[in-house]
C-alpha cells in the first residue's frame, strides 16, 4: 500500500504539472517502501537524491509557468519552493553525515507536498483559468 496517496484533490487540471506531482508523490513512496525494507544507508540517501532532483526540476517547470502567465503570486509560491529545496537539501546533508532517513521525513515531505499542491498551486490554478477568455 503506498505510503502518500495522490488523489483527485490534488489534481490542478494542468497536465504536465500534475505529472510531476504524481511522480514526486511516487519518489516519496518509493523512499518510505526502502526505509520499511530496510534497505541501507546508502540506498536512502539515492532515494533523496531522487526526491531532490524531482522537486527541483518540478519547482522549475512552476515557476516558468508561473513567470510566462505573468501570476502575481509567483514571489511568494517561489520563496515556499526554496524553502523545501533548502530543507531536503539539509536532510541529505545530514544523511551524507550520518544522520538516519526516517519515516517521519516521509511524512513531512508527503504533508508538505499535499499542503503546497493543495493551497498554492491551486491558487495558481485559479488565476490562470480566471485569465482565460471565455
Amino acid at each position: 500500500m503506498a505510503f502518500a496517496t495522490f488523489t483527485d484533490e490534488l489534481l490542478t487540471g494542468i497536465d504536465l504539472v500534475d505529472a510531476q506531482h504524481k511522480a514526486l508523490f511516487e519518489a516519496v513512496n518509493m523512499l518510505s517502501q526502502a526505509i520499511q525494507d530496510g534497505m541501507t544507508d546508502d540506498a536512502l540517501m539515492m532515494q533523496m537524491a531522487l526526491i531532490a532532483q524531482r522537486t527541483i526540476f518540478h519547482f522549475h517547470t512552476e515557476e516558468e509557468l508561473m513567470k510566462s502567465d505573468q501570476y502575481p503570486g509567483r514571489t511568494l509560491h517561489g520563496a515556499e519552493h526554496l524553502d523545501l529545496i533548502l530543507k531536503v537539501r539539509e536532510i541529505q546533508y545530514k544523511s551524507a553525515k550520518g544522520q538516519s532517513v526516517t519515516m517521519e521525513i516521509t511524512r513531512f515531505l508527503a504533508e508538505w507536498f499535499g499542503r503546497h499542491i493543495v493551497s498554492l498551486d491551486m491558487d495558481y490554478t485559479l488565476y490562470i483559468r480566471s485569465e482565460v477568455p471565455a
